[in-house]
């Protein structure tokens, strides 16, 4: 499958549905629970008391993967002000931060979920694990 088939597939799918294409797979992106909101909260909190010309964007669609192929949408990027106006739906992430996924303690979660496996998309990362 293409990056444009793909890019298709998921502008038609409704918005209770993420979908990404990793590795030219196609995945579903679990809803998140209330601990994971918890965390991310609490993290767009700190950036903010830390560094208010910051803006941290949740579920912000990256294009990752080698010649950025593949399509991520991570739980956080923190960028500069602003940073992603007038980019469309997936965005390259030069210039993002940092990128952001929360995981679980329990690593045969994440073996099922696929964070183990997330992409790089050449900025520094976090994981929070809860």
């Amino acid at each position: 499958m293409s990056v444009v088939e793909f890019e298709t597939i998921a502008s038609a799918a409704p918005e209770t549905v993420t979908l990404e294409f990793i590795n030219g797979r196609i995945g579903v992106k679990k809803a998140a629970d209330g601990d994971h909101d918890t965390i991310v909260t609490w993290l767009a909190r700190r950036c903010m008391q830390a560094r208010p010309d910051l803006d941290l964007y949740q579920g912000r669609g990256l294009r990752v993967e080698s010649y950025r192929a593949g399509r991520a949408k991570p739980d956080a990027v923190v960028t500069p002000e602003a940073h992603f106006a007038g980019h469309g739906e997936w965005a390259d992430p030069d210039g993002a931060l940092m990128v952001v996924e929360v995981t679980s303690y329990d690593s045969d979660t994440d073996r099922r979920t696929g964070t183990r496996n997330r992409p790089r998309t050449g900025r520094p990362g976090s994981l929070c694990t809860f």
